[in-house]
């Protein structure tokens, strides 16, 4: 019977240990280590005499459970009892946000960078480039996101948007009554920062080379 109590009372205790891990695991929180793509300094503590006792990479996912002020200035204490600035921190959702500026920016910065070259029915870069063909090799080179080199099926790439919400930058094409954005669309809208769209060539894809006199458009890769 003393033995029956005693393990009773030991799987008491264990199952006590599992429910105060399982809320101190709950008490936890994400976020992300982001200071413009520096490393970011570790504390020992968030008070008076703190010291750094390592680094993390910026864009690093951080497991934190306890928030202190310090001087005005919140810190985050991580799992292993060390401390973090929050201000070198964002949220998973800001980050996310972040990369996919980074993406829109790629593109765009290559794009702008075509400007004054060529317009050369059919053709895909470097030199020279017809509207799809711009827009299939900027995807490619700055994101590895591959598009086919015809304009009326690149409207099938993407997320389809109102043409109310396209905005200034936007690579758009157009079927019959429909519209549909391309990957441009998706991931090069504009922004305040973002800069204006090049103003290359367009094409009604017809089996002749476009004139050169067309060789302004508006739109990019359209």
């Amino acid at each position: 019977m003393k033995k029956v109590i005693t393990v009773l009372a030991l799987f008491l205790s264990l199952l006590g240990a599992v429910s105060f891990a399982d809320q101190a695991d709950a008490a936890t929180f994400k976020r992300v280590a982001y200071r413009g793509g520096k490393k970011l300094n570790i504390w020992n503590r968030s008070g008076a005499g703190k010291k750094i006792v390592g680094q993390v990479k910026s864009g690093q996912k951080l497991t934190l459970k306890a928030t202190a002020t310090y001087k005005g200035n919140l810190w985050y204490e991580l799992k292993n009892n060390t401390w973090i600035m929050a201000a070198n921190t964002v949220t998973t959702s800001k980050y996310a946000s972040i990369l996919k500026a980074a993406k829109q920016n790629k593109v765009v910065s290559l794009a702008n960078k075509q400007v004054g070259k060529a317009y050369v029915w059919g053709a895909t870069g470097p030199y020279s480039f017809d509207c799809s063909g711009l827009t299939q090799y900027v995807y490619k080179k700055t994101i590895g996101t591959y598009l086919p080199h015809y304009s009326v099926t690149q409207r099938y790439y993407g997320k389809t948007v109102s043409t109310k919400k396209l905005q200034r930058v936007t690579c758009s094409s157009s079927a019959a009554s429909q519209r549909r954005t391309t990957w441009a669309s998706t991931l090069a809208a504009a922004s305040s920062s973002t800069p204006p769209a090049p103003r290359l060539a367009s094409s009604s894809h017809t089996s002749a080379p476009a004139s050169p006199a067309s060789s302004i458009h508006p739109a990019l890769g359209v």
